[in-house]
């Protein structure tokens, strides 16, 4: 009898100890989650702004490029009337300042990007000074400001082209974020099966691999262990047997092929 209790007390402590691992790697597992989910929203909310402000920014030249388009042809048209022209690039040169003013405050918004405004607005600045220098020379001969207008139109289309491409850039960069993300937590939830496992939580494990695949589905080795959990810990034989084949479609060359297959056929034929 004592040699009974000595062993049940024995067994009562290897249970005491998983379940303090278990607790352990629970309690480790949730608090990378929630790190891993409170930096994704950051970097979310950062990434929607940055699109947000950028579409804002491309609409505002888009809107600035058509509006200089139309002024060249009016100019082109009416050479001239001179002081019409003049009045109408007076007009031109104080929503040109509006302009500034709101790519200032744009720029507030961008702050991974704030390096790369401050040189736009700087361009900005010297294109409206060079505007100002030219409306002098309009006085003097309008068919020089009929060229530079339209050497200035083909200049700020290039910039336009130039800007779409870097947004492009910038989209898929945050793609490339989001794809990282999605790898980091199919790792943690393996990691957390893995612990489930060992530590006899064989339900959770269950779960925690089911999740690693939602973010990774073609981890080979994650539907090996499902396979495995769901024949000795649930006796679920149709889901063992469609991830261990799963397994085997996509490490086709696994060293453990035979006995992988011998184990469906053992399922299959209980």
């Amino acid at each position: 009898l004592e040699e009974k209790e000595k062993e049940l007390e024995e067994k009562a402590g290897e249970l005491r100890e998983k379940d303090a691992l278990a607790a352990k790697a629970r309690k480790q597992a949730e608090k990378e989650t929630e790190e891993l989910k409170a930096e994704l929203k950051k970097n979310e909310v950062l990434a929607a702004g940055l699109k947000r402000d950028n579409t804002l920014l491309e609409a505002k030249l888009d809107n600035t490029i058509k509006t200089r388009q139309k002024a060249v042809k009016e100019q082109a048209r009416r050479l001239n009337e001179k002081e019409a022209l003049i009045s109408k690039a007076e007009k031109e040169a104080e929503k040109l300042k509006g302009e500034l003013e709101k790519s200032k405050s744009l720029a507030a918004g961008l702050k991974q990007d704030n390096a790369a405004l401050k040189t736009e607005s700087e361009e900005f600045r010297k294109k409206l000074r060079s505007k100002e220098k030219e409306l002098s020379k309009i006085e003097r001969d309008a068919e020089h400001e009929r060229t530079a207008l339209l050497e200035r139109s083909e200049e700020l289309s290039q910039n336009i082209l130039l800007f779409r491409k870097k947004n492009e850039m910038l989209e898929a960069e945050i793609g490339s974020v989001k794809e990282g993300f999605r790898g980091e937590k199919a790792v943690l939830y393996e990691q957390m099966g893995t612990a489930l496992t060992q530590a006899g939580l064989y339900s959770r494990a269950i779960e925690a691999y089911v999740k690693s695949l939602s973010f990774d589905p073609a981890n080979a080795q994650v539907h090996y262990n499902l396979g495995f959990l769901y024949e000795h810990a649930r006796e679920d034989s149709e889901r063992a047997v469609f991830h261990l084949q799963k397994y085997l479609t996509l490490n086709p060359h696994a060293q453990n092929r035979k006995d992988v297959e011998f184990l469906i056929g053992v399922i299959q034929g209980g």
